[in-house]
């Protein structure tokens, strides 16, 4: 889901749509304070928006995955979900999702 960018020489890494996926979610439910509250917002809007996709495509299992990260589960189940969602979602979606975000971030 993550792996170190070999084209950046700061340490940044590149990230799937999985990623993104298990990122937005950790941020959503974390415990982590560097959050602030709209970067919270913007992670369960985030998440909702792809937990809905990945719905409309099939993906049957979006409320136990919420759950999941709403609990802070990691797990092979979690990843597994994970992939599915996102792959249910598809390519084109996820991508309108990123670029919604961005505006969201942005404006």
């Amino acid at each position: 889901m993550f792996r170190q960018d070999p084209n950046d020489s700061e340490g940044g890494y590149l990230l799937s749509m999985p990623g993104l996926l298990a990122l937005v979610g950790a941020t959503a439910y974390g415990a982590d304070d560097a959050v602030t509250p709209q970067g919270r917002a913007n992670a369960k809007y985030a998440l909702a928006r792809i937990l809905s996709a990945a719905r409309a495509g099939g993906f049957t299992q979006g409320d136990l995955l919420d759950t999941l990260f709403s609990n802070g589960e990691v797990s092979q189940r979690l990843r597994d979900m994970v992939y599915a969602a996102v792959d249910a979602a598809g390519n084109e979606a996820m991508l309108n999702i990123v670029v919604a975000m961005q505006e969201r971030c942005d404006g």
